[in-house]
């Protein structure tokens, strides 16, 4: 079977776990959820074009992102390999969510996608 990781990443709060609980096909959780330094992840199989698949959801808190200058003036945004002891997949794709009524959730997002994922 094939298999897919996709990170979710966002600041906290703008709705990271009901995205993938909505994704999944799970029913809401009925309160808020404290942030955590370890990555959540829930795996669902989908088939398609009858090829089954495994995918990863993997919630990201975008505060754990390290960014460093590269050049002097511009910040490149540095890819966890582990984070509190749990060492990441390969991702291959990834989600960045922001809540468009919060401008503090946005703040760091032009920065991140600006710049390639190392």
């Amino acid at each position: 079977m094939e298999s897919l990781s996709i990170a979710v990443i966002g600041a906290y709060g703008v709705g990271k776990t009901q995205f993938i609980r909505t994704a999944m096909s799970l029913p809401p959780s009925s309160k808020p959820q404290a942030p955590t330094a370890d990555p959540k992840t829930m795996t669902a199989r989908i088939v398609v074009d009858n090829v089954p698949y495994s995918v990863a959801l993997i919630e990201l808190d975008l505060q754990y992102f390290e960014s460093e200058y590269f050049d002097g003036q511009h910040r490149q945004v540095k890819w966890p390999t582990q984070m509190n002891g749990t060492i990441l997949p390969r991702v291959h794709g990834v989600l960045f969510l922001y809540d468009v009524m919060n401008r503090e959730s946005i703040n760091y997002l032009p920065e991140t996608l600006g710049k390639s994922l190392t």
